[in-house]
């Protein structure tokens, strides 16, 4: 049953093509109008927007039209060229309707790239006076949705409650369901027992179910589900859902950790919990709160490496909250119950209070790095993008160019990375011709591009002339941005002159997921990234296309962190050999690991360029040097 429930809340959007895509509310008397819309009912969507965004130069509507110009680019895929035609667009001159479409239209293009709070703040200006049946359907699915990126599963699965009345088709129901429990079976037990509402409230009813269906052992399943029934009779999840889930388990329920469905084969070999007293690997993660995406993510890679391991000296996992007690209690427990290693915490604030914890009889696998803390009992695994600037900048190096333009976000984030760059490339021998800052995830980047111009005083392909006293021009620029900004960045660049110019970036601006229509502007940008990554067309249990439901349910921002647990598995068995012989490489997903002084795992990321929308590997990053600088 658990690949099912795989990417569920998604395609309940894809079954209602595209969730926030309108409905003409208009009378239709343009012929070319009239037109239009036979297109989108046939499915020919890029001809309709087109259609629409040629009416808006010509109709007395304008807004209107490139808004339906906006929702018929989202319903082919082409985000980019519905967030363009969404800039245009002024609400007010909208009507009601069209204004409630706006804000629903909006909040999906937020979602698609992973924008969960801004989403949620434009679907929180519409007021349930303005939403027909239509529109309210696809509110609540948006809020699910939100809610699932932001990792607030209940919220999530309560959205999804409200969505069921509205549902016309037994399959979308079907698929409603599952994606409840999907949401549901993140959370730990501690928080279905004590945030689940009480009866008739059938939220609570779903929490208690999938505690149930999670945990017994199937001895007293009959019993339990009947109790269950008693409390929350009639309840919806009793019908064809549960029928479905009893049938697909052969009517027994495996004890799992949470989330079992996220499991992608069954164990062969061995249970993914420890029986008492047995000998187990104990993780810390962050299951609860803000951190939950990230925490799961990592969860997911590392139960998939469990499963996939088919040595019969394996140990059990047993995964802990990180949120749930400080982290000196939770390794003193593992301790005491008969750990071997402990992997985590992540955070870096957590890591570094496992350094303050005396007398440590176990092991540590941690999941961040700390800058100038070391022990020889503390193994220091993590993504750090300063890994990721240093490589990228190597392969800059590497390819004969000294003179770098830097271009990255004025956040704390982007000026990180700005300040880790320069003081690298720099002691490289290297010189930043000008550092350029940008407000990340605006909509028009034309001034910046501009200002580069200007700062550089020459164009490569011949532009204007630069006089001796000005600083010789860039042969290269680094730019630090995510998939929004790179993908609006980029043709800024070529329309002012710099097309010839190289870029190369970090791996934000790649989302994870092959888009060759999406990412056609980022043609040229080379970056360094993840193999995991980078080898979609790869097989295999571990491989991210044998993960592809993973990533597809998970927020573009901690994709990575399945590559991460998966690795962090792996590391678990491979640390003793790494550190017995200096230099042992171990190939991982997250890049070539090797194991360096201090007992830092280094990583060798595999670049890649842009051609046709697509990335193509380059071969290994170049590593110049050890790194010796601070880390996350």
């Amino acid at each position: 049953m658990s690949a099912s429930f795989r990417c569920l809340f998604l395609l309940l959007l894809v079954a209602l093509k595209g969730c926030a895509s309108l409905e003409s509310k208009r009378p239709i008397d343009d012929p070319w109008a009239k037109y239009a819309e036979t297109r989108v009912q046939s499915g020919d969507y890029i001809e309709a927007a087109r259609l629409f965004s040629d009416m808006a130069g010509k109709s007395g509507r304008p807004d209107y039209y490139r808004l339906r110009g906006a929702d018929a680019y989202l319903r082919a895929g082409n985000n980019s060229a519905a967030q363009a035609l969404m800039t245009s667009v002024d609400p007010n001159q909208l009507a009601d309707a069209d204004r409630t479409d706006y804000y629903l239209l909006s909040a999906r293009l937020n979602l698609n790239v992973g924008r969960a709070s801004q989403a949620m703040a434009l679907l929180d200006q519409v007021a349930k006076s303005q939403r027909d049946s239509t529109q309210e359907l696809h509110y609540h699915l948006l809020r699910a949705s939100g809610y699932n990126q932001l990792g607030r599963m209940i919220e999530s699965a309560r959205e999804r409650v409200k969505v069921l009345p509205l549902l016309t088709t037994s399959e979308a129901v079907q698929r409603n369901d599952e994606a409840i429990f999907d949401a549901l079976n993140r959370l730990p037990d501690s928080v279905l027992k004590g945030q689940s509402p009480a009866p008739p409230d059938p939220l609570g009813g779903w929490m208690q179910l999938t505690q149930i269906l999670r945990n017994d052992s199937g001895s007293d399943l009959g019993s339990e589900l009947d109790e269950w029934r008693r409390r929350f009779p009639n309840h919806p999840a009793d019908g064809p859902f549960l029928e479905e889930v009893l049938q697909q388990s052969g009517k027994q329920v495996e004890i799992k950790p949470a989330p079992a469905a996220r499991a992608p084969t069954p164990p062969t070999s061995a249970p993914a919990v420890q029986a008492a007293g047995a000998p187990f690997i104990g993780v810390i993660l962050p299951l609860s709160g803000s951190y939950l995406p990230a925490g799961e993510a990592i969860r997911a890679g590392m139960l998939a490496a469990f499963y996939a391991d088919t040595g019969a000296e394996k140990l059990p996992l047993r995964f802990v909250d990180s949120q749930s007690a400080g982290v000196e209690k939770l390794y003193s427990g593992f301790a005491t119950q008969g750990a071997t290693l402990t992997v985590g915490p992540l955070l870096k604030e957590e890591v570094a209070r496992v350094f303050q914890i005396p007398d440590r009889t176990i092991p540590i696998l941690a999941l961040n790095q700390i800058p100038d803390q070391t022990d020889p009992r503390i193994v220091q695994f993590g993504l750090t993008p300063e890994q990721e600037v240093e490589q990228a900048a190597g392969a800059a190096w590497f390819d004969g160019r000294h003179r770098a333009a830097l271009l990255a976000p004025a956040s704390s984030f982007g000026q990180r990375l700005v300040a880790h760059f320069t003081k690298y490339w720099r002691s490289l021998g290297g010189r930043v011709v000008t550092t350029k800052t940008y407000t990340a995830n605006s909509t028009d980047y034309s001034k910046l591009a501009q200002e580069l111009s200007t700062v550089l005083g020459v164009k490569p392909e011949g532009g204007g002339t630069t006089s001796p006293a000005e600083p010789p021009g860039a042969e290269f620029i680094f730019l630090v941005a995510n998939v929004h900004d790179a993908r609006l960045i980029k043709p800024q660049l070529d329309i002012n002159g710099w097309s010839r110019l190289p870029i190369y970036a970090t791996s934000h601006v790649f989302s994870g997921r092959p888009d060759a229509q999406q990412d056609r502007d980022l043609d040229g940008i080379y970056f360094c990234d993840i193999p995991w990554l980078l080898h979609s067309l790869d097989s295999g249990p571990l491989s991210s296309s044998g993960l592809s439901s993973e990533i597809d349910k998970t927020s573009a921002d901690f994709v990575k962190l399945i590559a991460l647990g998966i690795d962090a598995y792996r590391l678990a068995k491979e640390a003793p050999s790494m550190a017995a012989f200096p230099g042992h490489l171990f190939d991982g997903a997250t890049g070539l690991l090797t194991l360096q002084s201090g007992n830092r795992v280094q990583r060798q990321l595999e670049c890649a360029q842009f051609e046709g929308g697509i990335p193509q590997s380059r071969g290994l990053a170049p590593i110049l040097r050890s790194s010796e600088t601070e880390r996350p």
